[in-house]
């Protein structure tokens, strides 16, 4: 009965009534109705629509723009605020219509504009760990989460669901996190390649967006932990990480980069969501991590890091039990105000002519 009314309302041309049924409808259903019914008509007809649905930022050319397969650039939906955990917005709800539809219709290309116009308000240097912060304690089978390891839809619904249950949860939840909030060093290519990793491991070096040659990172933003001097910080360079920094740890006989007979794998990233400095040879990070917990289920939480210098200069995960004997060591970190420039722009227009100009 909703549908069909939809669909009158919409020949008809009568936007004011289609404002007001679309109200009493959910949204998921709302945009699924809009979505049939814009196919149904003929592009002089959607070309009419637009324009008057598009003259205002209200609730109804939101769902016009969901239904198009686009997330609002303007808060459309209430305020545009992230929530926590498994909590659904409405605009939570529009990227799970986004993405199940762009699944069932085997829709591949990134979703257009910004995933998450939420983050628009925030300095681009800290719209990654805004992301992560939200997603704390969120459930692997939650659509919050499945949302998130979607990578604006480099990943279909299957993939994304196995993605957060893999063993590097880790790595995944920080590429995610920094594709989903628009970092602009991932190429099509390397989403192409995450896909395929899904089959065996992931790289956690490739996950933070890096590039290696010749089994080195030659990514300007990366900053290493490990002194070219014993006992001393390479010059000129920050000597711990700073908030919002991709952090990685990992055991000094795992290698920092993959090479014939070492693998950097076996360590573990994140993101640092604060830096105490306690004496000139402590610090203490807090983190938000994705990761297993001992029932396998656990995706993404918040943990402690006490790090010590030693007399090699290394910082000691001395807060953590050790792996294979040996107590992990700060690698290096992600320097996130380097390649704030590289962050997806926020705005847009909410309404695209040219999208009901044509079939869709």
């Amino acid at each position: 009965m909703h549908a069909e009314r939809t669909t009158e309302l919409a020949s008809q041309g009568d936007i004011a009534e289609l404002r007001r049924h679309i109200t009493q409808i959910p949204l998921d259903k709302a945009c699924a109705e809009i979505r049939s019914t814009m196919r149904d008509l003929s592009p002089q007809q959607r070309r009419e629509i637009w324009r008057q649905v598009g003259a205002r930022n209200d609730r109804l050319a939101g769902i016009f723009c969901v239904a198009d397969l686009r997330m609002p650039p303007q808060p459309v939906f209430g305020p545009a605020k992230l929530s926590v955990g498994n909590k659904e917005t409405d605009y939570d709800r529009a990227r799970t219509f986004i993405l199940e539809t762009r699944s069932a219709e085997r829709i591949t290309t990134p979703v257009r504009g910004m995933f998450y116009p939420e983050l628009a308000a925030f300095d681009k240097g800290i719209r990654a760990l805004k992301l992560a912060a939200s997603h704390i304690n969120c459930t692997p089978k939650s659509n919050r989460q499945l949302n998130l390891f979607s990578m604006r839809g480099a990943f279909n619904r299957q993939q994304a669901n196995l993605a957060t249950h893999k063993r590097t949860t880790c790595a995944l939840f920080t590429r995610s996190v920094l594709v989903s909030a628009g970092d602009g060093r991932f190429t099509a290519d390397m989403l192409a390649s995450a896909a395929k990793q899904l089959q065996g491991s992931t790289s956690m070096i490739m996950a933070m967006g890096l590039h290696l040659a010749g089994y080195e990172i030659t990514s300007s933003e990366w900053i290493s932990a490990i002194p070219k001097k014993q006992g001393k910080p390479e010059s000129g360079r920050p000597e711990i990480p700073a908030v919002g920094d991709v952090y990685m740890v990992a055991i000094p006989s795992s290698g920092w980069v993959p090479s014939p007979t070492t693998k950097a794998d076996s360590g573990h990233v994140g993101f640092v969501a604060s830096v105490e400095r306690q004496g000139e040879n402590t610090i203490v990070l807090s983190t938000y991590d994705g990761g297993q917990g001992t029932d396998g289920l656990r995706s993404t939480f918040t943990q402690r890091r006490v790090l010590t210098r030693d007399a090699k200069g290394h910082w000691q995960q001395t807060s953590h039990p050790q792996v294979n004997g040996e107590t992990r060591i700060l690698v290096g970190w992600v320097d996130m105000s380097s390649i704030a420039s590289k962050f997806q722009s926020a705005g847009g227009i909410l309404m695209d002519g040219r999208s009901y100009a044509t079939k869709l």
